[in-house]
């Protein structure tokens, strides 16, 4: 199965699977069903600042969803949110809900929430037993509260923890949380290992730009004779719109490396609206595992290059790439990247399924 962030244009999709709730049942005590434009509308305005994420089949079909939204409006509230699942109704009691669920709380985590509360009308045994086993604890119970297909109707309340709460400490406020992917793994890959190659120009081509002090590059005596240019390495790419090229300074921490094992690789991202570079300040080495532009790759179409001391890389616009890994020993890298409109959304991601994707330690020995 595959987890993404939800876009409008599944919102047929996810009428197609909410409908029969609306009409048929009292799980949402919704007593019309909304039309496209409104599923449209809702999906759109959950995204200025939680997560939406829909589940995908082997065909590419969308067979589950779950969304958070605010708990309450007043300030207070910032750090709670209410959860709703729902499944499609052929492929209920095979963990689809669980796993959307999992992932949900792993970016409210991130986001900075403490809370997650489920409203669930009552009687709904499978609802409950999906929450309980997902560590929600009942907290409430209200009798009579909505009256649909001519009774009336209860509605009880689940809560769970997502994370500490700090005792007396201000909590700093949540953040907007980004796309995503996870790609899906087919059950018979136990491990795919990627093996390393070197980085250059040729190689990397289809992914970006090579970063050196290479002899083919063009250079030239400037400052006279004190000094030589390598000119036009990379091309920055801030896609228009108003974004225009920063320049940071990203502090990465070694990554473990187990000669023999290898390295674990957890996900992949991509910008779309402009390219990244990378240039380490203190000559360490670094790896590089990139895929192509376009749709979410499997681990059969990820690459590893190792850069050297002396190597850096400007990722393309829309490259998926692993986030930095630094080899040897913590350093400093010189990132130029876009800002300007739209960039504290510009980064979608695609969680790799543990233990399935490492870098193949005998190419770094």
């Amino acid at each position: 199965m595959r987890i993404r962030t939800a876009h409008p244009d599944d919102a047929k999709a996810i009428l197609a699977i909410y409908a029969p709730i609306v009409e048929q049942t009292t799980i949402s005590f919704e007593l019309n069903v909304p039309d496209e434009a409104e599923m449209r509308r809702r999906i759109q305005a959950t995204l200025q600042l939680l997560p939406w994420l829909v589940g995908e089949d082997d065909q590419g079909a969308v067979n589950g969803y779950v969304y958070a939204g605010r708990f309450r409006e007043r300030a207070a509230y910032q750090w709670a949110v209410e959860v709703t699942a729902y499944v499609r109704a052929d492929c209920r009691g095979q963990g689809v809900g669980r796993r959307l669920y999992e992932r949900l709380f792993e970016l409210l985590r991130e986001g900075g929430y403490f809370q997650a509360v489920a409203g669930i009308a009552l009687p709904n045994a499978a609802s409950v037993g999906l929450h309980e086993a997902m560590g929600f604890k009942p907290v409430a119970h209200y009798p009579a509260v909505g009256y649909k297909h001519g009774a009336w109707r209860d509605m009880g309340y689940w809560q769970k923890g997502l994370q500490e709460p700090g005792a007396g400490q201000k909590p700093v406020e949540p953040k907007p949380l980004r796309p995503f992917t996870t790609v899906p793994v087919h059950p018979e890959i136990k491990r795919y290992a990627l093996p390393v190659e070197a980085l250059s120009a040729d190689a990397f081509a289809a992914f970006g730009d090579v970063i050196e002090a290479s002899p083919t590059a063009e250079h030239y005596p400037i400052n006279a004779g004190f000094a030589e240019r390598y000119n036009v390495l990379a091309r920055l790419n801030t896609g228009g719109d108003d974004g225009q090229p920063v320049l940071s300074i990203f502090r990465a921490k070694a990554r473990p490396l187990d000669a023999e094992a290898g390295l674990p690789l957890s996900l992949m991202e991509r910008h779309l609206l402009g390219s990244q570079a990378f240039m380490p300040l203190g000559g360490q080495r670094f790896l590089v595992v990139v895929a192509t532009p376009g749709a979410p790759p499997t681990p059969a179409q990820l690459r590893c290059f190792l850069a050297a001391p002396g190597q850096g890389v400007n990722y393309g616009r829309g490259t998926w790439h692993h986030p930095l890994l630094a080899l040897d020993a913590d350093g400093d890298f010189l990132v130029i990247d876009r800002a300007g409109p739209g960039a504290a959304g510009d980064c979608e991601e695609l969680a790799l399924d543990a233990g399935t994707v490492w870098v193949d330690g005998r190419g770094l020995r």
